[in-house]
């Protein structure tokens, strides 16, 4: 499991790989996000799957801040 860093007022999430991802609310209660920093991906990590399930894993971290747990 990656450690992330919340940041509730900027809605981002950043792994301690420094990918960042931001989270806007498309509608109540449901996220999207983007990596605002993608130069910072090493190329082994540049796939659908594994930045699907990186964004995933930020967003149930993102979550867990913002519903204060």
């Amino acid at each position: 499991m990656t450690n992330w860093s919340i940041h509730l007022k900027e809605q981002t999430a950043t792994n301690e790989n420094g990918i960042c991802f931001k989270f806007t609310e498309a509608s109540p209660g449901v996220f999207n996000g983007v990596i605002i920093n993608p130069e910072v991906i090493p190329p082994d990590d540049i796939d659908e799957v594994i930045l699907s399930g990186l964004r995933e894993e930020a967003l149930v971290e993102f979550r867990k801040v913002l519903d204060g747990r």
